[in-house]
């Protein structure tokens, strides 16, 4: 459909269901982006998601990236099906770097030093451009000693948390560490005699992150699971398109020891065969009660993002979506989803969300 010439129309992604999260209807989820790790990241809307994991580049924050080390697509695309066919609440955990470094700043806000939390080149910043991960702080009155200050952390241009007045650097430090580390997206500690005196306002790049070799989504995919304490409640937990019996067996466990459900999702385009031989696997590993669990097949193949911005380039493609996505979307969507009921080893779905 045309626009009305010198009209321009954005779609953006959605906001929050404005609906009341059900007791069970929360999605657990791992997997991989660039963003903070070894945290629960509460995740209501793909606007969210952007917020905490976009990946900033020439078309501004995307959320659905591929940078050869980081690749957020089966986390973006499943999440993405799970807010449009229901659900309403997820925790998202990260999965561990293998190697790399986290990004880090030290004297630029005095005697403190700042280290991004988690590795990974996506708190990388500088004064080039808004992306990445500083610190602002800005002088309110007095002056050296006896200077009140004001700070502000930004994650791609986006003000994630503005500080109450801050007396000294220890106030500084213990406000970025009574924050949620979702939000301040870095620890701060004490750094030394320093150069720059309390009182001197400044911005404070990050540096010297480093993604490494990869993400760990097997054998420590226990870590990115054990932010997911019981005190959260109950709901399903998944790892969208990991489909090795490590992580079946994984997430099973997770969801016995936290009265979860573990959604899995079969292998990409598996047989029948297949998916059984997977079932029964799982079926006998040790300490594993299958009836935690409930796998699902085929992938579902689902259109790509809406994009009606006229200056942005606009591709026209399909996505293979992890079938779990629907799943919990669904068990968010009934309004009677009960924990270890109707729990089944093998479901087929349909193909399309």
């Amino acid at each position: 459909m045309a626009n009305t010439p010198g009209v321009n129309i954005t779609v953006t992604a959605a906001a929050a269901s404005p609906r009341s999260n059900t007791p069970t209807a929360t999605w657990f989820v791992v997997g991989n982006a660039a963003g903070v790790s070894g945290v629960a990241v509460p995740v209501n809307s793909m606007t969210d998601f952007v917020t905490y994991f976009g990946k900033f580049d020439a078309k501004g924050n995307q959320g659905r990236y591929n940078t050869g080390t980081v690749d957020s697509s089966l986390l973006y695309d499943a999440l993405d099906v799970f807010f449009r066919e229901g659900g309403i609440n997820a925790y998202v955990s990260l999965f561990p770097r293998s190697g790399g470094s986290a990004a880090a700043a030290t004297v630029n806000v005095g005697k403190v030093t700042l280290t991004a939390f988690g590795k990974g080149a996506w708190a990388n910043s500088s004064n080039s451009n808004a992306a990445g991960l500083i610190l602002i702080t800005t002088l309110v009155s007095g002056s050296g000693s006896s200077a009140i200050m004001t700070a502000a952390i930004k994650f791609n241009g986006v003000t994630m948390a503005t500080s109450p007045s801050l007396g000294s650097e220890t106030d500084l430090i213990n406000w970025i560490e009574s924050l949620p580390k979702y939000q301040s997206m870095m620890t701060a500690s004490a750094y030394g005699a320093g150069t720059t005196a309390w009182g001197t306002a400044a911005t404070t790049y990050l540096t010297g992150g480093v993604d490494g070799s990869g993400s760990d989504t097997t054998a420590t995919s226990t870590a990115s699971l054990s932010v997911f304490s019981d005190l959260f409640g109950p709901g399903q937990v998944s790892a969208p398109g990991i489909t090795d019996a490590t992580t079946y067996s994984n997430l099973t466990k997770h969801a016995m020891a936290n009265n979860r459900v573990a959604v899995l999702d079969g292998a990409l385009n598996a047989s029948a065969s297949t998916l059984t031989s997977s079932v029964a696997t799982l079926q006998g590993t040790a300490d594993v009660d299958p009836s935690y669990a409930a796998m699902y097949a085929p992938w579902l193949i689902v259109p790509a993002p809406v994009n009606t911005n006229p200056s942005a380039a606009v591709s026209v493609y399909n996505r293979t979506v992890a079938p779990s996505a629907l799943a919990a979307a669904k068990f968010a969507d009934r309004k009677s989803t009960r924990l270890n009921s109707s729990h089944v080893s093998e479901s087929r779905m349909p193909s399309s969300a």
